[in-house]
């Protein structure tokens, strides 16, 4: 008689840099509520070519330095702004053929003499196990079934009187990886951010040699969120194809995307002498 053993490996992927986790595609990767928006939506897409479950619920994370997130306990939470207090979604739980797509739709409940601030929890994804069936494939007469289990999530936020933060470079380092020849390089960038209020952009950074006077994108790290509770990021950036000069500046840009797009949240200078 076989044994069957089922092994389930739950990943959990809480940050916001792809539109696609493991097999569920996840359309957009965030969502902001303005002032007098109501109602936004998500659309879930299943790119597998097996029936797949989720099950949908609020976490409330902290973000920390470099981007990374803390789920908190219940207790944790308590007397943060939250958005899951003010918003409710449906359907809870979604079952999805091969390259099926459902719609979750968010509304946003306010209240009146809300005190100003950002209110944001994240909306959970999570895969639930498929039906356990017998594999062919044995091991010392035990049958062993692996199943990849991901779970994402993306801020959903609501803003009351938003006042843009103040965001500044407070370091900049730039490390040539030997392994490489010396041609590549990270350049890192600490942010420092000012402000109850959430930015969202992309951090370019740019070079000219002491003798030119252009500046050339080296640099570009997209989707980079600094959250109200947080007042550092640490982001690196990678530099491919290092110039035989390098002495000069580099120029770090901040630069609002979606409903920050056109936006400049710092712009610095910084002096380079490799």
């Amino acid at each position: 008689m076989k044994t069957i053993t089922s092994m389930t490996v739950l990943l959990v992927f809480l940050s916001a840099i792809a539109p696609a986790y493991g097999n569920l595609l996840v359309t957009p990767k965030r969502i902001v509520f303005d002032q007098r928006e109501r109602t936004q939506q998500v659309i879930l897409v299943n790119s597998t070519t097996d029936t797949r479950s989720y099950r949908l619920e609020w976490v409330e994370q902290r973000q920390v330095s470099g981007g990374s997130y803390q789920v908190l306990k219940t207790e944790e939470a308590e007397g943060r702004k939250k958005a899951s207090d003010l918003m409710r979604f449906s359907p809870r739980q979604v079952t999805l053929g091969p390259g099926e797509r459902q719609v979750v739709k968010i509304v946003a409940r306010r209240s009146a003499n809300m005190e100003p601030g950002e209110y944001r929890s994240h909306l959970l994804f999570s895969a639930l196990p498929p039906a356990i069936e017998e594999s062919d494939e044995e091991v010392d007469g035990i049958s062993m079934k692996l199943n990849v289990l991901v779970s994402y999530s993306i801020p959903v936020l609501l803003n009351v009187g938003y006042q843009s933060p103040q965001v500044s470079v407070s370091n900049v380092k730039v490390q040539e990886r030997p392994d490489q020849d010396n041609k590549f390089a990270d350049i890192l960038v600490a942010l420092d951010k000012r402000g109850e209020y959430s930015t969202y952009g992309t951090i370019k950074a740019f070079y000219r040699s002491s003798d030119s006077e252009s500046f050339e994108q080296v640099g570009l790290l997209n989707g980079v969120s600094i959250f109200g509770e947080a007042d550092s990021y640490n982001a690196m950036l990678s530099w491919m194809g290092l110039p035989e000069s390098r002495k000069g500046e580099l120029k770090i840009r901040y630069e609002g995307a979606a409903e920050f797009n056109g936006k400049t949240f710092t712009e610095e200078l910084f002096p380079l002498d490799l």
